[in-house]
């Protein structure tokens, strides 16, 4: 049974975000790029921004400890070796462990702008200029925004990876940008198919009608439904039938079949459509405000107390002294919290890595999307209030109910 959740889990759409836009500039390109190319998935754009660099079978990448493995995966698939660097509390890197797994065989060092808060990438720039790496900047968080010294975000790496449907109601939606001029890249594009582009319009309706009552929501996507019965029963007999079952936007694996799809029509036009301004406006009034709220309770930290100018949050990142399962009984209590505990690729070995443990037991993000209200503030600020006062007892001892990242 699908969890229900008494606030927004993600954007909603507006029938006007589908009508037809007279944009014709490419979407979301940082200043200086080179080219841009829109795929399926974000994950697919790493997957092709190796090709991009020249990056051999054999040849090693080094990615962060702390990490959804849908990042890990396509390396992986690529024939590359995922090799793991330290992170520190605060979620920067930790550039002493970084030097000491550079080897002969690394092409790259991967950096991620985690939340959409930024990473010191002129250090990073400066690091793989010095050793003669290429730097892959994932910005899958990244709504806009720059460097405290003014960098854009996803201008730095020699290539830079975009994730649109984390901010927008889009059943997909990833880009890729080459910012080195010396890089090129053609991709053998395929089409959806008619399977996978029904099940683009179903979701799209979804998430058109979900503020519709229960009834009149089944009553109006019923035609998609029995379409999707159709494409269950054929694709245990057809290939794109299958690719069309396999696809999902909320799974985190990486599928070799689908490498090669563009950005759907749909999403392609709701992304044309979208106010940008507004969206980051929204966002970072709602981070602001449940910051605020949030600072005051016990056994909790939020990860960034500041919320530099022009930054565009991706969810609020909060951390716990309640070890596992907070997340999970504020998920029964309505609120959809997560965590990355159980998206960790398995060829890393927490134990290398204390720091990325802690963060992936104690780190939840809530959500800050521009869909929610005051009112859904209010009642998150609440529940979360609740679940602390009930669950987090203070040690008499000289716990005070706060957590310092200095202590981790």
């Amino acid at each position: 049974m699908a969890e229900q959740f008494i606030v927004p889990k993600e954007p909603e759409l507006h029938w006007r975000m589908l009508l037809p836009s007279l944009r014709q500039e490419p979407l979301f390109v940082p200043p200086k790029s080179h080219t841009a190319h829109y795929l399926f998935w974000a994950r697919n754009g790493i997957y092709h921004g190796l090709a991009a660099l020249g990056i051999k079978p054999g040849d090693n990448v080094l990615v962060p400890a702390y990490h959804c493995t849908s990042l890990v995966q396509p390396v992986l698939s690529y024939g590359s070796e995922a090799r793991f660097y330290d992170i520190n509390a605060d979620l920067t890197a930790n550039f002493d462990d970084v030097k000491a797994k550079i080897d002969r065989k690394t092409r790259a060092i991967l950096a991620i702008h985690y939340f959409g808060f930024p990473q010191p990438i002129r250090q990073f720039r400066e690091l793989c200029r010095a050793q003669g790496l290429y730097l892959i900047e994932d910005c899958a968080h990244v709504f806009g925004g720059s460097t405290a010294d003014g960098i854009p975000l996803g201008v730095s790496g020699d290539i830079s990876v975009f994730s649109w449907r984390k901010f927008l109601p889009l059943y997909d939606g990833g880009q890729l940008v080459i910012n080195n001029s010396q890089l090129a890249l053609n991709i053998p594009w395929e089409k959806s198919g008619l399977f996978l582009s029904l099940k683009i319009i179903k979701n799209t309706l979804e998430r058109l009608f979900e503020r519709a009552g229960t009834g009149s929501r089944g009553r109006l996507l019923s035609p998609w439904n029995a379409f999707s019965t159709l494409g269950r029963s054929l694709g245990k007999w057809n290939s794109a039938g299958r690719r069309a079952l396999t696809v999902n936007s909320y799974e985190v694996m990486f599928d070799l079949n689908c490498v090669n799809l563009g950005m759907s029509g749909i999403s392609t036009r709701i992304l044309k459509r979208v106010n940008a301004a507004g969206v980051i406006e929204k966002r970072r009034r709602n981070y602001e405000r449940l910051r605020d709220a949030i600072e005051g309770m016990k056994g909790v930290t939020v990860v960034h107390p500041t919320l530099p100018d022009g930054i565009c949050p991706w969810v609020l990142p909060l951390l716990t002294r309640e070890s596992n399962n907070l997340h999970l009984t504020l998920r029964n209590r309505g609120i959809p919290a997560t965590t990355w505990g159980g998206v960790i690729h398995p060829s890393l070995n927490l134990e290398q890595f204390p720091t990325a443990r802690f963060l992936y037991n104690n780190l939840l993000f809530l959500p800050i999307h521009q869909s929610m209200e005051e009112k859904d503030l209010q009642v998150m600020i609440r529940i979360l209030g609740e679940v602390l006062e009930q669950k987090l007892k203070v040690d008499e001892k000289g716990f005070d109910g706060r957590l310092s990242l200095s202590t981790v």
